[in-house]
């Protein structure tokens, strides 16, 4: 009886450890395909896409470059980044970054 006992113990661990292993592949593949709508803040001084897209827009139209409404919001689909430029809520400007290459996007 208790060797029964021991089997139905190693059942439950094995059935423990396939749920985690799914949940996890869930998670990895929820965050990889940019399910969880991760973005970058506006103007942030790091060299993050946004603030890339951001010189690139500003370089392209100066007379933007005093304008507080400008912002940029990065959105990770997993084979390419897309960042979109913001004037007051408006999209003005579509980027794409992809093997390490920054494109616009019409």
């Amino acid at each position: 009886m208790s060797n029964n006992k021991d089997h139905q113990d190693e059942n439950k661990v094995w059935r423990y450890i396939g749920i985690a292993v799914i949940v996890l592949i869930f998670l990895v593949g929820i965050n990889r395909f940019g399910f969880t709508g991760r973005t970058d803040g506006i103007r942030t001084g790091g060299n993050s896409l946004g603030d890339i897209a951001l010189e690139y827009y500003f370089e392209k139209y100066p007379e933007q470059a005093e304008n507080e409404d400008i912002e940029a919001r990065v959105k990770n689909f997993g084979c390419h980044k897309e960042i979109h430029i913001y004037n007051e809520g408006t999209q003005v400007m579509r980027m794409s970054y992809f093997n390490g290459q920054m494109y616009e996007l019409e």
